[in-house]
């Protein structure tokens, strides 16, 4: 049977995490209520700290896993975390 391109798969899989993970992170920043900017700017690091560390976690996670569904799963949950930081340094 034919076997789809690698690249293809994985161009695919990143594409639909920077369309998810880029608006979801600016709604995560958009739903902070802080008085000060400041304040709003502190909460938003914070944010972006999280985001950064469980995104790299998971992608190294990704480099372990044995069946190709759970390479996928864990890949685009990692590449999703970290395209959630995005608008958070965008604003910082």
């Amino acid at each position: 049977y034919p076997v789809f391109p690698a690249y293809a798969v994985m161009a695919a899989a990143l594409a639909l995490a920077g369309m998810l993970g880029t608006p979801l992170g600016g709604l995560l920043c958009d739903r902070q209520a802080c008085e000060h900017k400041a304040d709003k700017l502190a909460v938003i690091t914070r944010q972006i700290f999280v985001f950064a560390a469980l995104g790299m976690a998971l992608s190294c996670v990704s480099c372990f896993v044995e069946p190709r569904a759970w390479f996928l799963l864990t890949f685009v949950g990692g590449a999703l975390l970290l395209f959630v930081c995005t608008a958070g340094i965008n604003y910082a």
